[in-house]
């Protein structure tokens, strides 16, 4: 698959969640970079994102953890900040993790090997989990809404299937044998 029918195929995948989720599409907005270059394109970013916090003036920020990989993830983070610093909004910002999750203690060294090495370095930079444990200090109970969830990821198709079946397309249930995509299910009782 070329990168210009991934790149469309996953906008219409995160329209179709948002749909799933009770956000109306035109409140979608892609800002138009290339996947995995977002670092190369920090001002141009920086720009857009200030543009639309000027003109939505959101009380609240979701972003992707500080320490997220890959690169896109964290990168976003920061442009978020510095477009914050710009428009002298002062939001209440939540960090979530993705890619965090892959790591000892929450899944096991399983898989391909750069998926194993990816995981051993993930787990030492955050020393074991024990930066996450100190940095996670929320918890939402997400078993009112664990369906709509679940609906909503299955709308990320070229994630969770294996679209080209002759090929080495990995799927989220193919990372650390499922354990990783489980832990995006994982309800106040599991944690228990």
């Amino acid at each position: 698959m070329s990168p210009n029918q991934l790149r469309h195929l996953r906008q219409q995948e995160a329209l179709n969640a948002a749909i799933v989720l009770g956000v109306d599409q035109s409140d979608v907005i892609f800002l138009g970079f290339k996947d995995g270059s977002l670092i190369n394109h920090q001002p141009q970013a920086i720009e857009k994102v200030s543009d639309l916090l000027t003109h939505y003036q959101p009380e609240e920020i979701f972003i992707p953890h500080a320490l997220e990989e890959p690169t896109d993830h964290w990168v976003t983070h920061a442009v978020v900040l510095s477009a914050l610093k710009q428009t002298r909004l002062e939001p209440t910002l939540y960090e979530y993790p993705i890619w965090c999750w892959r790591q000892w203690p929450w899944t096991s060294l399983m898989g391909r090997p750069r998926e194993m090495l990816s995981f051993l370095k993930n787990t030492c930079k955050t020393g074991f989990g024990t930066v996450f444990l100190q940095e996670f200090r929320w918890v939402v109970d997400i078993e009112p809404v664990l369906d709509q969830k679940r609906q909503a990821l299955e709308q990320h198709r070229s994630q969770m299937q294996r679209l080209l079946l002759d090929s080495e397309w990995a799927t989220l249930a193919d990372i650390s044998n499922g354990e990783f995509l489980e832990c995006f299910f994982r309800t106040m009782n599991s944690l228990a």
